[in-house]
């Protein structure tokens, strides 16, 4: 089996990231034509870490719920593979990466971030 970490965050399932990345990059290119390349790696390590981000912060809000649910029961922190305060220190340094990603893209796009 992968690393508890890793399937924490669900990088070892991708569609969730490649169903937020494809709207991104498409509204950029409608917007923009001809977009930096800083803007296009920004949007794919910001929606990389904040979808992760997003698991992470899932898993812990439904600590007590996922339990009783076939499908979520082997997740780890569940299974204890991973604590809950590892948890929170990943949420929370995924919170701060996600800050400064956004920080780094034009203003417009930080307020719709």
């Amino acid at each position: 089996m992968s690393n508890p970490i890793i399937r924490l965050m669900r990088v070892n399932k991708p569609v969730g990231f490649w169903l937020l990345l494809w709207p991104s990059l498409q509204t950029v290119y409608y917007l923009t034509p001809n977009p930096p390349i800083k803007t296009i790696i920004l949007l794919i390590f910001g929606t990389f870490i904040t979808r992760s981000t997003g698991c992470v912060i899932n898993d812990i809000c439904d600590i007590n719920f996922d339990k009783h649910v076939s499908r979520t029961k082997s997740r780890p922190l569940i299974t204890q593979e991973v604590e809950k305060n590892t948890a929170i220190l990943i949420a929370f340094i995924g919170l701060l990466l996600s800050l400064y990603i956004a920080l780094q893209l034009p203003f417009l796009c930080f307020l719709l971030a």
